[in-house]
């Protein structure tokens, strides 16, 4: 089963691509990809069409987000957030599982391409927990 991991830090949204056969999680790739502009029609294009892209390649039959908060029904995440998980979403082949900062934080599964503390982590853990969760 191959899973894509997700998480939004800042205008870049990293990803990780986890597969899992039997108990056995292996790391395939990791990336990023930049939002340059979050008013800018041709960026945000690009964006989703990398989005896109990523997703025909890999055709991921789960996909993990690390959940950025809303409280009280209100966005609270920074507007490149917002924007690139929209696009995410709408390019998604299917639902995503949603892993909050606390699953995230509790996972304690590892693989040596990832670094612990490292900028990937965090999407890592979100397609192990999303794996977790199917």
């Amino acid at each position: 089963m191959i899973c894509l991991g997700f998480e939004f830090e800042g205008s870049v949204l990293r990803w990780v691509e986890v597969h899992r056969s039997g108990n056995v999680n292996s790391v395939e790739a990791t990336g990023r990809i930049k939002l340059g502009a979050t008013r800018d029609r041709a960026e945000l294009q690009a964006f989703g069409n990398t989005v896109r892209h990523l997703f025909n390649n890999v055709d991921p039959a789960v996909i993990g987000i690390k959940e950025k908060p809303e409280g009280k029904g209100r966005m609270t995440a920074g507007s490149a957030a917002l924007k690139m998980e929209a696009l995410l979403l709408y390019f998604a082949p299917v639902d995503p599982v949603f892993i909050t900062g606390a699953k995230i934080n509790k996972c304690t599964a590892s693989d040596p391409k990832i670094k612990e503390g490292g900028p990937d982590e965090p999407a890592y853990k979100a397609a192990i927990c999303a794996l977790s969760a199917k």
